[in-house]
């Protein structure tokens, strides 16, 4: 069965195929809240084609934020370029090319140099058993033990941090004096020494840190199915389940307030033609004693192998490509399309109730991911969640702007940031005014406030902005920076200096 799952993974790099995914979310929470409603309502759906041995993908997504509101778009890789289509901005497909060439170069000449540097099924062995010797070498028989449990067989490892670090420590010891692995690797004898200094301090500080990890490994019909690891709170396994052709991989970690289930399944995998897989991962945070949060990822994906995929090619018919136009013109064109992406986020934002840096896409990716950490960090942190997640919701609003941060940005780009504040400022007045406001930052916050122009500052209104944007030289460069509020993080002011 392992075969039959590598042949199939296999094959899509080698044989051409057509996909159709769904991407569904699911979250359960003692009291529902209008942000679970929408989060359970999300799902999103992937249909097209991929060659991926000749690196062409074609794909139409849409993101359903609910049966009423659906935000298309689609998806091409031809060729070397990238290109991207949605019926919000235009018909044609939009493919900057000026940086898409000098990336597939390197990301080519990165897969010759990792070719030429694979080792070989031989050497990967001889390095394993070198190795794997060196360690079951530093482990006492009292380590290991052996036990039945049904039609099982248990062999059992029980190890203090001090055995893993006294393995590790042996294993430095001899590549230190392995010339010709550290040639093969590119290795720094440097960094060798500096790996055996730090177990050595680790030794000597925790001499009396004995607390085991136990690692299980179960064994049934010749083959190992299940492992387990335990250590303090913290307990993972992964159990592999075949069944009439089926085959399921079970991964599950859990300790104090969460735990994570991964499942994975797949049908069809015999004739490798139809195959149908499925991905199941569930977070399960414990906030107190009776409050549990749980969201579900639910991925289905199913592939059908053919003999060619057609993708047509970008040409002025059916694409909008960079480099046929003037940089200025496209500064102005990209930060036209960045405001109308803006201005259709806000605008389903809307329809679904809640402000447009509240994105379910976001908060289901995120937000459970996020809880976890804190989790698994202690109470301190989890009194922290919601700064931190305000920090994440500044992040975004920050990222907008420092796109134009730098010190040589040509006055065309410029012009292009001072109409992206003037489009952020009057959406928050828009929010203000219909009373949509963000879940962390006051409308106040989340506006630029300042702008110095070569020593001049002014206030942030349309009157300003149209008179700077008359002052700067579209051929002129200038140094871009930003301050922001100590007390939120949010940038409120914009330095412009000329060249």
């Amino acid at each position: 069965m392992k075969t039959m799952l590598v042949g199939y993974y296999s094959k899509m790099i080698e044989t051409p195929f057509e996909n159709e995914s769904t991407i569904s979310f699911n979250t359960e929470q003692k009291s529902q809240t209008q942000d679970n409603q929408i989060i359970n309502q999300l799902n999103i759906i992937l249909k097209g084609k991929v060659d991926a041995k000749n690196k062409n993908i074609e794909e139409s997504i849409n993101l359903n934020y609910s049966p009423q509101v659906t935000f298309p778009i689609n998806i091409r890789y031809k060729d070397g370029l990238f290109g991207y289509q949605t019926e919000y901005v235009g018909s044609k497909y939009i493919v900057d090319d000026r940086t898409s060439s000098s990336t597939l170069s390197a990301s080519e000449n990165e897969d010759e140099n990792n070719n030429e540097e694979s080792l070989s099924e031989e050497e990967i062995t001889d390095l394993f058993i070198k190795y794997g010797k060196i360690a079951i070498d530093q482990i006492g028989e009292d380590k290991f033990s052996k036990e039945q449990n049904g039609g099982n067989t248990i062999y059992k490892i029980a190890l203090t941090p001090t055995d893993i670090a006294n393995i590790l420590k042996g294993i430095l010891e001899e590549l230190k004096q392995d010339q010709e692995t550290i040639e093969k690797f590119d290795l720094d004898t440097k960094d060798i020494d500096d790996g055996l200094e730090e177990i050595e301090e680790y030794l000597n500080e925790n001499k009396d840190k004995e607390e085991n990890i136990e690692i299980l490994l179960y064994k049934n019909s010749g083959n190992i199915n299940k492992v387990e690891l335990k250590y303090k709170e913290v307990i993972g396994s992964l159990e592999k389940v075949t069944q009439d052709g089926k085959i399921q991989y079970n991964a599950i970690i859990s300790g104090e307030g969460f735990s994570v289930e991964l499942n994975l399944s797949y049908n069809g995998l015999e004739t490798l033609q139809n195959v149908e897989d499925n991905y199941s991962l569930k977070i399960n945070t414990i906030d107190n004693e009776t409050t549990t949060n749980i969201i579900t990822y639910n991925i289905n994906n199913k592939t059908n192998f053919v003999d060619t995929v057609e993708m047509e090619s970008f040409d002025d018919n059916n694409a909008i490509i960079y480099s046929r136009y003037d940089d200025a013109q496209m500064d102005s064109f990209s930060q036209a399309v960045s405001e109308r992406m803006q201005q259709v986020n806000q605008m389903q934002m809307e329809q679904l109730g809640i402000s447009s840096s509240q994105n379910p896409i976001v908060q289901a990716i995120f937000a459970p991911i996020l809880s976890v950490v804190l989790q698994s960090q202690g109470a301190e942190s989890i009194n922290s969640a919601s700064f931190q997640t305000q920090e994440t919701d500044i992040n975004t609003f920050n990222q907008k702007f420092e796109l134009y941060e730098g010190t040589n940005i040509q006055g065309t780009t410029v012009r292009g940031l001072l109409t992206t504040i003037s489009s952020n400022n009057g959406i928050q007045e828009d929010s203000t005014n219909q009373n949509i406001t963000s879940s962390f930052l006051n409308n106040n916050s989340r506006k630029i406030e300042e702008i110095n122009l070569n020593g001049e500052e002014y206030e942030v209104n349309q009157q300003n902005i149209a008179a700077l944007k008359e002052e700067i030289i579209a051929e002129n460069y200038y140094k871009v920076e930003f301050e922001k509020n100590p007390n939120t993080g949010a940038i409120y002011r914009v330095v412009i200096t000329p060249k």
